[in-house]
């Protein structure tokens, strides 16, 4: 079940989304997830996420080559609201230059992520 959402009126963000069974996949188009689109994005991802109501969200970061510290805040802020509505954030395809940002600022000690969607299957499948 693929489904296409209409950026933010003035916006150039590009996602895809994906319904399965379990959970909703959001891939990002775009390569970064900086200070002048974080705002716009977390808006779209929260209006997709409440229209969806799956309780595991998989974000798709293969494209996302670039992140600064509001990117951080981003998925921050996601998995904080995500997590107090019961519901899970995993994130997967994570590109090297993003997992650099992630080792850094230890977001990986508390973010969810997978090398690819079949390791994300078998994650979903087992909890």
């Amino acid at each position: 079940n693929s489904k296409s959402y209409t950026p933010p009126q003035g916006s150039s963000l590009h996602f895809n989304v994906e319904v399965k069974d379990r959970y909703a996949v959001i891939r990002f188009v775009d390569p970064g997830i900086e200070f002048f689109n974080t705002s716009a994005i977390l808006g779209f991802v929260e209006k997709v996420l409440s229209d969806l109501g799956n309780p595991t969200t998989v974000l798709d970061m293969a494209a996302v080559t670039t992140m600064d510290s509001s990117g951080i805040g981003f998925l921050i802020t996601l998995h904080k609201t995500l997590r107090a509505n019961g519901r899970h954030l995993l994130l997967v395809n994570v590109s090297e230059p993003v997992v650099r940002v992630f080792r850094l600022t230890s977001m990986s000690a508390f973010l969810k992520t997978f090398p690819s969607m079949e390791e994300v299957d078998r994650f979903v499948a087992a909890n």
